[in-house]
């Protein structure tokens, strides 16, 4: 595998350290495909230091075959020794030392099988992730003062625009809510300059543009008063003066306008 390579700082606390080395583990143990996606993903694709994220994310795929094949990633992540399960929630959640890893499992649909998915914003959920591990590409991470070195595969930046496009709408918090326009904002502003998202979207699943074209239009234009309390309220301060009304119209429009159905 090969691709990109980026370079991250790391703080005292060596977080972003157990990060890369735990999503290195799920990659080398997980026997199904797998994508970083998250906010380490995010990080990963503006290759700057952004914000700070506390868990591995990611997504894998399935097998039809459980008696054949490998179960899923989650239970070769335990069985290899790796990982133990969380006892508290009835997610998919995992730990590899202290390190909190979410994996997503996902499966292969058909545009009509897409299409029944209800409601839209289950639909939009389904849809993104899958293509999310269907387009990943290779990342090769490394850290600053520190010998830890992870090539996986990462969702590009269109797929982690249409992620966070669901997880801003369906958070069961709101102060959790900030750090999605703000990831919005800076993949759009850096990844989008030359129409690229635009592009990755219109050409993706068929039934994924209509949906994603709707919650952009929604958290970034219509409801954008609604977007910015969340900003305002639980974002940092140089959030809310980079993602003004105009601001976030504009970035929305760009992608809206590119499109065509």
């Amino acid at each position: 595998m090969s691709g990109e390579r980026i370079l991250l700082v790391d703080g005292a606390g060596g977080r972003v350290t157990d990060l890369v080395r735990a999503t290195a583990l799920v990659v080398e143990h997980a026997g199904l495909p797998v994508a970083l996606i998250g906010g380490l993903a995010v990080t990963c694709r503006l290759a700057v230091a952004h914000r700070i994220t506390q868990d591995v994310d990611m997504v894998a795929g399935t097998t039809v075959d459980l008696v054949a094949g490998p179960g899923s990633v989650a239970d070769n992540l335990v069985s290899a020794g790796v990982a133990r399960a969380a006892t508290d929630t009835s997610s998919v959640r995992l730990f590899i030392g202290e390190t909190k890893v979410e994996i997503i499992d996902t499966e292969q649909l058909n545009a009509t099988e897409a299409a029944d998915i209800e409601p839209e914003r289950s639909r939009l959920f389904v849809l993104a992730h899958r293509w999310a591990l269907e387009t990943a590409t290779a990342i090769t991470i490394s850290v600053t003062d520190a010998q830890v070195r992870a090539t996986v595969p990462v969702a590009t930046p269109s797929a982690l625009v249409t992620m966070k496009l669901h997880s801003i709408q369906d958070r069961s918090q709101d102060r959790k809510r900030a750090s999605d326009p703000w990831d919005l904002f800076r993949l759009l502003q850096v990844h989008n300059s030359a129409g690229e998202i635009t592009a990755a979207i219109a050409h993706g699943p068929p039934v994924l543009a209509p949906i994603a074209v709707a919650a952009l239009d929604r958290v970034f234009r219509t409801d954008v008063t609604r977007t910015r309390r969340w900003i305002h309220g639980y974002g940092e301060p140089a959030w809310t003066q980079l993602m003004t009304d105009d601001a976030l119209a504009d970035l929305a429009t760009e992608v809206i306008e590119g499109l065509t159905f």
